[in-house]
């Protein structure tokens, strides 16, 4: 997305904040909009010895300006917006890149909540190697941080969940498809690298059910999709050419999870 691109999604997105703030009688100056729309951020930088891309850099400075806010709508409504715009070369203007990670809106009905937009899903309880965080991509070139979450992505989708005591049914929906963004090295001709993208990824869904509050927090889950961590295929050869594709297959997963305090 283009900085303007982005700045477009922020104001689009952030529009209903000054117009609910309006119908409230709230003052619009920049402190009471600011606190009514829960705005939070922070301002990074740092120094590398290299890129996490594999593309050679080396003595890489950033600086990154993350931006949040999460207004209250209404009593049962709110937004979320969350994204980043950064830059690895000393604030070089063609370094620039920005994300928007998530823009959702949640719908508290009772025991019935709704979540719709581009969203960050998170599932299964272990911090590193988490077999059943399947369903939202990461991006693991990001120099800012060391923080296992900063590195996720949102995915446009629905995520419907119905709660009773400590039990919690939750469905999903993801028509769209984002791969992990993985560092990758074009290799030497006459060998050629390609990443190839499913066409078809309306009909992903996943179910979990959960359990929370008690000695034992436990889940069970399962996940139709596409994989979003990318496998190596060869494709055809010849004496001058050699093809690798790298291809997301359609995956089924049945995953389980449980915690406990000792």
């Amino acid at each position: 997305m283009k900085p303007a691109g982005w700045v477009a999604c922020w104001v689009t997105l952030l529009f209903p904040m000054l117009v609910f703030a309006g119908e409230e009688g709230q003052p619009l100056d920049l402190r009471s909009l600011v606190e009514w729309g829960r705005v939070s951020g922070s301002l990074r930088a740092g120094y590398w010895s290299s890129s996490r891309s594999l593309d050679g850099r080396s003595n890489v400075a950033t600086t990154a300006l993350w931006l949040k806010a999460e207004p209250q709508l209404w009593h049962n409504v709110s937004l979320t917006v969350e994204g980043w715009v950064r830059n690895e070369q000393l604030f070089r203007a063609e370094e620039t890149r920005e994300e928007l990670r998530e823009a959702y809106v949640d719908v508290r009905l009772g025991r019935f909540d709704l979540r719709l937009g581009k969203q960050i899903i998170v599932w299964g309880r272990a911090d590193r190697l988490n077999p059943t965080d399947n369903l939202t991509p990461r991006n693991v070139t990001l120099l800012e941080s060391d923080d296992n979450n900063d590195q996720r992505v949102g995915v446009t989708g629905m995520k419907a969940s119905y709660y009773l005591g400590g039990l919690s049914l939750t469905g999903i929906w993801l028509p769209e498809f984002i791969p992990y963004t993985i560092p990758l090295r074009q290799p030497a001709p006459p060998v050629t690298l390609r990443e190839r993208t499913p066409g078809n990824t309306f009909g992903q869904w996943a179910m979990r059910v959960e359990q929370t509050g008690r000695a034992v927090d436990w889940s069970l889950s399962f996940f139709e999709g596409v994989d979003r961590f990318p496998d190596v295929k060869l494709g055809p050869m010849s004496p001058t050419a050699v093809a690798v594709f790298l291809t997301h297959n359609r995956i089924q997963v049945i995953g389980a999870d449980a915690a406990t305090t000792i």
